[in-house]
């Protein structure tokens, strides 16, 4: 039978009896026991606080939006456990009071599968239409609610027999969903929503926390989970997959709602914004986290990650085959620290965009443990590493291999330290910063090329930054930005009197200034000299000029001249 088929079953239906909620004397509903051996079965397993589905539910794939309606009521307004049996539950919507859960035996055979043709959100807490936007918490409204939800449950939203809706949307405190898939919503997959300004803890009603626990949104039309709340919920092995928006979705509005985990162990998210292509002329959607939270590990697989939240605590994010319309991994937020960031770029035979970066760090004082960059290409590389335009950037130990340009920094205050190997453009690529700060880079980096340059764009500020880089490998010799260097005078130099030249070959990747040359007598081979005055003369990219003016002729003698600078 296929879905939305509404034929009658053959087989036959026990009589109904009544059931009398005795907390609220509320008129009889519908009650068809299962079979007298049946626990469940009775009246008492209602006022125990649980009853099954399949009492209240036909067989078959038939509309069964009363019967879990009936269900539900049966409860009593103490709430319980609704069970479902190991079947197909059809209907237009469900509502899911206070207090009450409703539990499959898994999620591959107990499944709720919306009705063709319902185009409504089709799982939802109580009164959520009224509720939704006004950032009412359990303790100020009473028409809020808590400690509900769904466990070891399939909900199907039947995207292709609807054109509108979501599967599942809560507003309340305490959200409860576990051993939970969601998924092919016509307009989304599941929606949470909870108010910020909790103001009252009193009772546990008013408990907001709630937890999340081996979680599947997948195959919606629209966006898998948009996180708006309980704030500080607990999350626990997080999976989007397969959905036409965003697999995972979290943001705060200041006064209404925030969707801030306490903590989440993993979050995993591929295959989003599956109708995506180069013609969409934007980058293909993953994960955003708009408000902040403690992460064990961010796993972002295809499509792009953007952290615009701050303060977030994050151990370990993987990102892997991005760069499908841009950037692949984007720090907007400020004040996030990540612990060890593993970055793998897309392949260039594939939908990726040239040119874009592996990692954009734009918010300012995000601090990174450990971060290794690779560009997956197998012959040229494809993209570019890191770039940093926020200010106050910490970045402890930092590798990247196999990119076109490996760093490019036009920011203040940031302090790095890596190594860089393999690039094809440039391993390190600085312009100089136009915020207030005025510089202030602390950089460190071994940069070893394949091809093109150590470093482009702009000098270090003097008396502002601080540059330590090795450069090698590349056909026009090692450089570096410190220079000890010892020359001597050729023979005869010192035969006469007058002031002569030292050409001395620095190998600096920047020029210095000439007030930074300090060169120093080391050597001599003549007991006496008499100098007049040792000095730079001029400094260029290539050279720096010594200048120095023999008064008393050492005939036969040479002379050692060492030099010292940092270029900045």
């Amino acid at each position: 039978m296929t879905t939305g088929e509404l034929n009658q079953p053959t087989e036959s239906v026990t009589h109904a009896k009544g059931l009398i909620d005795p907390i609220q004397m509320a008129s009889p509903i519908p009650f068809a026991p299962r079979g007298e051996s049946s626990v469940l079965s009775t009246v008492e397993s209602a006022l125990q606080r649980g009853v099954h589905a399949d009492d209240y539910c036909l067989p078959g794939l038939v509309d069964n939006t009363e019967g879990l309606a009936n269900a539900v009521a049966a409860l009593g307004s103490l709430g319980g456990t609704v069970l479902l049996g190991a079947r197909t539950y059809v209907a237009s919507t469900l509502v899911i009071p206070r207090g009450v859960i409703i539990q499959g035996e898994n999620p591959m055979v107990s499944i709720l599968l919306q009705q063709a043709g319902s185009n409504v959100d089709f799982v939802t807490s109580e009164n959520f239409s009224a509720l939704t936007g006004t950032g009412l918490p359990v303790a100020t409204d009473n028409r809020v609610p808590s400690w509900f939800g769904l466990r070891n449950v399939q909900v199907n939203g039947n995207r292709e027999n609807n054109s509108t809706g979501r599967a599942c949307c809560f507003y309340g405190a305490y959200t409860i969903i576990d051993h939970v898939v969601i998924g092919w919503g016509a307009s989304g997959g599941l929606y949470t929503e909870y108010a910020t300004n909790v103001s009252s803890n009193a009772s546990v009603a008013d408990q907001e926390e709630g937890f999340v626990r081996d979680l599947i949104v997948r195959d919606n039309n629209g966006d898998g989970w948009i996180n708006r709340g309980p704030h500080n919920v607990h999350m626990d092995n997080i999976t989007g997959m397969r959905n036409e928006g965003w697999n995972y979705f979290s943001e705060v509005l200041d006064g209404t709602y925030n969707g801030a985990p306490t903590y989440c162990t993993i979050l995993h998210c591929f295959q989003g914004d599956m109708s995506w292509t180069s013609a969409s002329g934007r980058k293909r959607k993953n994960i955003y986290i708009g408000t902040n939270g403690s992460f064990g590990q961010i796993t972002v697989d295809g499509g792009s990650l953007e952290i615009n939240a701050g303060s977030c605590l994050i151990s370990n994010l993987n990102q892997y085959f991005g760069g499908q319309g841009g950037d692949m991994v984007t720090i907007s937020g400020s004040r996030n620290m990540i612990g060890v960031w593993r970055g793998l770029a897309r392949a260039a035979g594939s939908t990726a965009t040239p040119d874009a970066w592996v990692a954009r760090i734009t918010g300012d004082f995000n601090s990174i443990g450990v971060m290794q960059i690779y560009d997956n290409s197998e012959a040229a590389a494809f993209s570019n590493g890191v770039f940093i335009s926020g200010v106050g950037t910490a970045i402890a130990d930092l590798f990247i291999r196999g990119t076109k340009t490996g760093l490019k920094v036009t920011s203040s205050r940031n302090r790095i330290r890596g190594w860089v190997a393999n690039t094809l453009v440039s391993g390190f690529e600085y312009i100089t910063p136009v915020d207030s700060h005025g510089g202030k880079n602390r950089i460190s980096l071994d940069i070893s090329p394949s091809s093109g340059a150590y470093t482009t764009g702009n000098s270090p500020i003097t008396n502002s930054d601080r540059f330590n880089i090795e450069g090698t490998g590349l056909s026009g010799g090692a450089k570096s930005t410190v220079l000890s260097k010892e020359q001597s005078t050729l023979a005869g130099d010192l035969d006469t009197v007058g002031v002569k030249t030292m050409v001395i070959p620095h190998g600096l990747l920047y020029t210095p200034r000439r007030q930074d040359i300090k060169p120093s007598l080391t050597g001599l081979t003549v007991k006496t000299l008499d100098l007049g005055f040792m000095r730079c003369s001029v400094v260029d990219a290539t050279n720096i000029t010594i200048e120095y003016r023999v008064i008393t002729p050492a005939v036969g003698g040479v002379m050692s001249i060492a030099v010292q600078t940092t270029a900045q």
